[in-house]
């Protein structure tokens, strides 16, 4: 009674602090349909190629490849959105779209060796490129060619744009990270584990601890660590 803050009230000054979660529960933006969607696994390998019919919807980030697991198709990633019809003019929104992973590698891999990967049939791609992007409709605000935080892109990326793009368009990608490598920390106050949130804004995950405990007047202790 003698305090005010509770661990509902700490993730609250969590989230205005940092990027939404990556779990659903925890998304406080109902601008969006959904916060990511990915091509590829949660954290496993995944050893094919996603094939994408992408009609409407509002997402955040939307991913060729998957989160923490690495692509390995010996036919890359191709992320295309097709052209706008006069029934779906505009009725797919994306803020975010990355060629590659969030957190991992895309790696056209045979037998285990990583092989560069050809083109595809149909398509036009110079050769090795492991991670291509066609914007043929859409609303799509940002590009970026590879991965999010972290993960290589073995052989490069393409990306080729038919339409209008409302904000920036990288050949590469994002970039991030906390000294750890994923650009993730996972924060505890009062004894309970409070979520894993991106750094935004924050050089690491102790600078963020240090942000939401004087945001709560060091009544609790926040602490965030480096996935």
């Amino acid at each position: 009674a003698e305090h005010s803050v509770t661990p509902d009230s700490v993730v609250k000054e969590l989230k205005s602090m940092t990027k939404l979660s990556t779990f659903q529960s925890k998304i406080d933006n109902f601008a969006f349909n959904h916060a990511r969607v990915f091509g590829g696994n949660n954290q496993a390998e995944m050893s094919i190629r996603p094939t994408w019919n992408l009609q409407q919807g509002i997402i955040r980030d939307l991913y060729s490849g998957g989160n923490k697991g690495s692509m390995t198709s010996p036919e890359g990633l191709l992320l295309e959105i097709a052209p706008d019809t006069v029934e779906n003019v505009k009725d797919l929104v994306v803020e975010n779209l990355y060629g590659g992973c969030r957190m991992a590698d895309v790696k056209p891999t045979v037998g285990g060796i990583y092989k560069p990967t050809t083109n595809l049939p149909g398509y036009s791609f110079p050769p090795e490129l492991s991670a291509r992007v066609l914007i043929r409709g859409g609303k799509v605000n940002n590009v970026y060619g590879g991965n999010d935080i972290t993960g290589t892109v073995y052989g490069g990326n393409a990306i080729g744009i038919y339409t209008t793009i409302n904000g920036d368009v990288y050949g590469g990608g994002n970039g991030g990270g906390n000294g750890g490598g994923s650009g993730v920390c996972a924060c505890y106050a009062l004894g309970q584990w409070l979520g894993d949130y991106d750094l935004e804004g924050a050089a690491s995950c102790a600078t963020l601890a240090s942000l939401v405990n004087d945001q709560l007047g060091g009544m609790y202790t926040v602490t965030c660590n480096a996935k």
